[in-house]
């Protein structure tokens, strides 16, 4: 093999609730064609990691993906309504990435960004679609599979959806369930496993994943009341048994649909889009959810803390995306500004713990993959990522670059959506379904105020425009180099669990 190739190892995984992969082993094609377009890709992300950090490697990783959980809704990332006691002092213990940015809006394609260390227009996978969905090439080799080689034990507990592990997120992990089930049933799953290797000597990888802030937002009483507005006289009913009284009651407003399915449609029927009291009123239901998963984050993550499982533990919180709540008058995730795309990213070293740091320079999903393994001392065998890793900023052992961010639709999966969002410390430029805008972000850093781009100033808007269509074109020759994934149908189970989620009725 020449210098400028590398064996890329796909390993599947030793057991699965769901059935062991074939994953064949490939070389990489043209590998100095790739160092050559990754080292321009945005013209500032980096093909190779940065250098590892100086701390001692942890053994082991426990990634928490709360699922539409904006960073605003966090204490440690501002918000003063008492939200995130206890995320809020897991970040006192670690650093907060006060600029962390997602590349999609959408659950799919943002996390496999996060396991593949590619953008998702390059990676290909999307959400579900009405009629089937690709699956992840075979000849991309994410996170779990690297660290499947290198000996980790890995399991993963999800909530099915769009991170659903057929789609491909289950390659690499020994065990992967996709249950749709609440916290309080899941998070005790994980702690089975965990007391189960805590006495092994192999290195493990924990990923857990929930929709408990994702709408249809319900939570319960005792979180409403907390944060509920009494004088709220709309009809948007935010309680599960409120909503089912009033299908009972002769008030239903999704006839033919039954279960989560018809909370689901039932809870967005009420909402009026044009009605500002409404957009409080969802903005209060869903920080009381955040407050609701917080308390069961307590119990636990806390009783894990307690009894020594995580005591040499890389632990990494983020978020998929965030959700709107009628900034541009948008609601939901279907969006590029500000509230949609920008993500929580708490990191906690063991070897780092009581020295807590927040920083300000952007960082993004695409770069989370070469992070993390440059923490855990793990090397990467295969040739192209993108992202840039941050490992060395948690000690200063490195300088921090300040790199644009990007976002977009991943247009393999949605040739029909064409938007995106190209953002510097104080320019930022949209493109949005109603047309190109231009940010100033140092007046407006929450995209809450966005011009027509040709009311910006012009020639940073032609040099934020070459530059975003530049790295465009970069991505979609990269995207080349990959083979399609598999489809697979849509069956009737799956699709009522994505409609229970407010799926399959739009691009989301």
């Amino acid at each position: 093999m020449q210098d400028n190739e590398r064996q890329c190892v796909s390993r599947a995984p030793s057991h699965s609730r769901v059935g062991r992969l074939s994953t064949p082993s490939l070389v990489s094609r043209a590998g100095l064609r790739l160092r050559q377009l990754a080292w321009g890709l945005l013209g500032c992300l980096a093909l190779a990691s940065c250098g590892g950090a100086a701390f001692e490697p942890p053994r082991n990783l426990l990634l928490i993906s709360v699922d539409t959980l904006r960073a605003d809704a966090l204490g440690c990332y501002g918000n003063e309504r008492g939200t995130s006691p206890f995320i809020d002092e897991l970040a006192q213990s670690g650093t907060v990435f006060e600029q962390a940015w997602s590349h999609s809006p959408q659950t799919a394609p943002s996390h496999m960004t996060l396991f593949s260390g590619l953008l998702p227009s390059v990676h290909a996978l999307g959400n579900w679609g009405a009629d089937s969905q690709q699956q992840l090439s075979l000849e991309i080799v994410p996170l779990a599979e690297v660290l499947a080689e290198a000996g980790f034990r890995s399991l993963a507990v999800t909530s099915g959806g769009n991170i659903k592990g057929r789609l491909g997120f289950e390659r690499g992990f020994d065990v992967y369930e996709d249950t749709g089930a609440r916290m309080d049933v899941k998070l005790p799953l994980m702690e089975q496993w965990l007391d189960l290797v805590s006495a092994d000597e192999r290195r493990w990888f924990g990923f857990f994943h929930t929709y408990q802030v994702h709408g249809p937002y319900l939570p319960p009483g005792r979180f409403a009341k907390r944060f509920v507005s009494a004088d709220y006289d709309g009809e948007v009913l935010g309680g599960e048994q409120a909503l089912k009284r009033s299908i009972v009651g002769g008030d239903d407003r999704a006839p033919g649909t039954t279960g989560d399915v018809a909370l689901s449609k039932n809870f967005w029927a009420r909402v009026n889009e044009e009605d500002p009291r409404d957009a409080a009123h969802l903005h209060d239901l869903y920080l009381a959810g955040v407050a609701w998963m917080d308390d069961e984050l307590r119990k636990g993550l806390g009783a894990w803390m307690g009894q020594g499982y995580l005591d040499d533990t890389l632990i990494v919180l983020t978020s998929d995306h965030g959700d709107a709540f009628g900034e541009q008058g948008e609601f939901q995730h279907s969006q590029m500004w500000d509230p949609v795309l920008r993500v929580p990213l708490i990191v906690v070293h063991p070897a780092g713990k009581g020295a807590p740091e927040r920083v300000a320079e952007p960082v993004s999903h695409v770069d989370f993959l070469p992070s993390v393994l440059d923490l855990l001392g793990v090397p990467d065998t295969v040739e192209l990522r993108q992202g840039q890793s941050w490992a060395g900023w948690l000690d200063g052992q490195t300088s921090r670059p300040i790199r644009p961010t990007y976002g977009e639709y991943a247009p393999a999966k949605f040739p029909e959506v064409d938007v995106w969002a190209w953002r510097e410390p104080q320019h930022a430029l949209v493109q949005e379904r109603e047309g190109l805008f231009y940010v100033d972000r140092v007046s407006d850093p929450g995209d809450l105020r966005p011009v027509p781009a040709d009311l910006g100033p012009m020639d940073v808007v032609e040099r934020l425009t070459e530059a975003a269509l530049g790295a465009r074109a970069r991505h979609a020759e990269l995207r080349g180099l990959y083979k399609s994934g598999a489809l697979l149908d849509l069956d009737s189970s799956m699709r009522a669990e994505l409609e229970s989620l407010g799926y399959l009725e739009g691009v989301r």
